[in-house]
């Protein structure tokens, strides 16, 4: 058959075959299925991941050469655009290369081979039909450019798959992760399957870490990889398997060096994990709330008593009614300094010294407050369990409004 190829050389464009003469469609089509077996078989022999593939998957490919071939042979000389009606075969194949847990790098290199394939196939039938050269060089440009075409319609659908899959995976973690801090108790087998599906392992313990939004990000990038991510209460959560194991405290540690703010729950069994979750994220709040000093990562139970404080604030102020009345007849100034010189005085068990250097005042400062305290409150100073409750009250206080330093 002779091919009828106008004057002048096929312009070069990224979609050069609308210029090839149309009389080559009909000339391929008629080699299609000779060329799709071929190109087939040169890649089930020369693809190692190819060579052990499924009949099914075979048969995808075959079916994938066959139809890019038809495409190709409908657009020749036509500026229909590319790929064609054929395309959901080409994300199909991207979609089980992810499916089979292989990269693209298998299916590029397919559609490399393929196209050597048909590019000599295509043109010894265009030279023994007549093609002059600049016709057989544009159909040289028309394969590759198609083929590249089509492979990125396979990585495209490469991945859609794992996209869909990593959402998937993301909201079984979520679901997991929910159940994990549900305070109602549940048997570990209970969790297998969901923990299957989150594609992540039970360990035996675990602790809880709570984070604030801007930290979320650093903990992704940071932690290891056998973390469970999300978000509960409206607060970055951190399940964190096996927290005392070799190397565990330091990779918590340098994962949130310079965060705005963590907290660490304690190491519980897994099937506790809400235990561990209500203290981290308990005193994440008060932290949050300004409470508490420190930046970077806390843990939780070294704020026990701020959190015990805490839950009952109520009584922390009638204990302050109670026990500091006295100092109301105060001006207010002066009361503040005698609220600071008697929690120095409480903290360093009368230590005059160490008073003055903590108040940054004059020793003989510190005997004139004291004496002054004595007048007002007398012999609460003397009994332990007042002077408990005294140091458990300005503490608090302490925690509520932060440290001031009156001279």
């Amino acid at each position: 058959m002779a091919v009828d190829v106008s004057p002048g050389a096929p312009a070069r464009t990224s979609r050069p075959w609308p210029e090839l003469p149309a009389s080559l469609s009909a000339l391929l089509s008629d080699a299609i299925p000779s060329i799709a077996t071929e190109v087939v078989d040169v890649m089930s022999s020369a693809i190692p991941e190819y060579r052990v593939a499924d009949a099914r998957f075979v048969q995808d490919v075959r079916r994938g050469v066959q139809g890019a071939l038809e495409d190709f042979a409908a657009v020749i000389g036509h500026p229909r655009p590319a790929p064609g009606a054929n395309r959901h075969l080409y994300a199909a194949l991207g979609q089980r290369e992810w499916r089979s847990g292989r990269t693209l790098d298998a299916l590029h290199a397919a559609y490399r081979l393929g196209a050597r394939v048909v590019w000599r196939r295509m043109a010894s039938l265009a030279t023994a039909a007549g093609a002059d050269a600049r016709t057989v060089s544009a159909l040289a440009d028309s394969v590759f450019a198609y083929l590249d075409e089509a492979a990125a319609v396979s990585a495209d659908g490469f991945a859609e798959a794992s996209a869909v899959a990593a959402g998937q995976t993301a909201r079984h973690r979520q679901r997991l992760l929910a159940t994990l801090l549900d305070e109602a108790p549940h048997d570990t087998r209970a969790l297998e399957p969901l923990a299957r599906s989150a594609a992540w392992a039970l360990p035996r313990d675990v602790a809880v870490l709570a984070i604030g939004e801007p930290d979320e990000g650093v903990a992704a990038r940071r932690m290891p990889p056998d973390v469970l991510l999300g978000v509960a209460d409206g607060i970055g959560c951190v399940v964190v398997p096996d927290p005392e194991g070799p190397g565990r405290p330091g990779q918590i540690e340098y994962a949130m060096a310079g965060t705005s703010g963590a907290v660490l729950g304690p190491t519980v069994p897994l099937e506790l994990a809400s235990r561990s979750w209500a203290r981290a994220s308990a005193v994440w709040r008060l932290a949050a709330a300004g409470r508490l000093d420190g930046h970077g990562l806390q843990r939780a139970d070294d704020h026990l008593a701020a959190l015990l404080l805490a839950g009952e604030p109520q009584l922390v102020d009638d204990l302050a009614r109670l026990r500091l009345g006295p100092l109301d007849t105060q001006p207010p100034r002066s009361r503040e300094r005698l609220e600071a010189t008697l929690l120095a005085y409480l903290r360093h068990r009368g230590n005059g010294p160490r008073m003055a250097a903590d108040l940054h005042v004059h020793p003989q400062t510190v005997r004139y407050r004291m004496g002054r305290l004595r007048e007002l409150l007398g012999e609460a100073l003397d009994d332990p369990d007042t002077r408990f409750e005294l140091e458990v009250v300005l503490r608090e206080r302490v925690s509520r409004t932060g440290p001031s330093r009156p001279r």
